[in-house]
């Protein structure tokens, strides 16, 4: 009788439909995450778009205002004496000049003009360069 049964089949854990049906869903899934990442990115775009013309509008609201405010003759005196330092016939205009900083005082020199008294009497860089070629050469 033991030859008769066959050993019990083992049940496959994927069928070919399942099989089938999770390689369509992973082909979905793949080829919707490059349409979703521009749907963001546009999305994103999109928002400072809108925050760019809320800027742009903000300034067009103030260009408006300054026009109007141009149109006083008033604001216009006003403008050209300050910024352009403009004066009526017959004004005298005064400019107050503020001291600018203090120089420092130059260092004192030797009566020869040579060099300031306090600096040591090292060779110049000439002298250096000259004292180290003709060593070089006389060697």
């Amino acid at each position: 009788m033991t030859g008769d049964h066959a050993a019990p089949r083992r049940r496959a854990l994927l069928s070919t439909r399942g099989l089938v049906l999770l390689v369509v869903v992973g082909g979905l899934l793949f080829s919707s995450v490059y349409p979703m990442q521009r749907y963001f990115n546009v999305r994103s775009e999109i928002e400072s778009l809108r925050e760019e013309e809320r800027r742009l509008d903000a300034r067009v609201d103030e260009l408006l205002a300054e026009r109007d405010a141009l149109k006083s003759d008033a604001e216009v005196e006003r403008r050209a004496r300050a910024e352009l330092g403009m004066v009526r016939p017959g004004e005298i205009p005064f400019v107050i000049a503020t001291p600018l900083a203090q120089a420092p005082a130059p260092a004192p020199v030797d009566p020869g003009g040579l060099r300031p008294a306090d600096t040591p009497d090292e060779p110049s860089v000439m002298a250096r360069w000259w004292h180290a070629l003709t060593r070089a050469v006389g060697s």
